[in-house]
């Protein structure tokens, strides 16, 4: 099936969203994932979006060569990645923020640990702690 575009020279293009068959050793995986997954108080939901996605073949090949040596599924090795990749950003943004606020309040790294004394001084005055 085409979407209209085409895929330059030295990039390949994957699907994301591998068809969930019965038994196999994807089956395993999801199988395992989700008892992990159940016991750490999260639940997997069984519909996944499909996508297509163009990368560099060696990128490709790594992403691969990853999934076959973690006995995961492309998919897994992929959404790894991307769900840390927006953890991280989320990270950074949180501390670009506390940056933020600390020039407009004119907090200097050395006055940090006094300000987090006093602040936990007063807490434990008012009964807070």
């Amino acid at each position: 099936m085409s979407n209209g575009f085409a895929i330059p020279d030295g990039v390949s293009s994957i699907m994301c969203g591998e068809p969930r068959r019965q038994g196999g050793e994807n089956a395993r995986n999801r199988a395992a994932r989700l008892h992990r997954n159940l016991q750490g108080g999260r639940i997997e939901t069984a519909m996944h979006a499909a996508n297509n996605i163009s990368l560099p073949e060696p990128l490709v090949a790594e992403i691969q060569s990853a999934a076959q040596t973690e006995h995961r599924t492309v998919d897994e090795v992929l959404t790894d990645a991307v769900q840390r990749s927006v953890e991280d950003r989320s990270w950074t943004k949180l501390l670009d923020y506390g940056a933020e606020q600390a020039k407009a309040l004119g907090v200097n790294e050395p006055d940090i640990e006094r300000l987090i004394a006093e602040s936990r001084a007063e807490q434990r005055g008012s009964g807070l702690d």
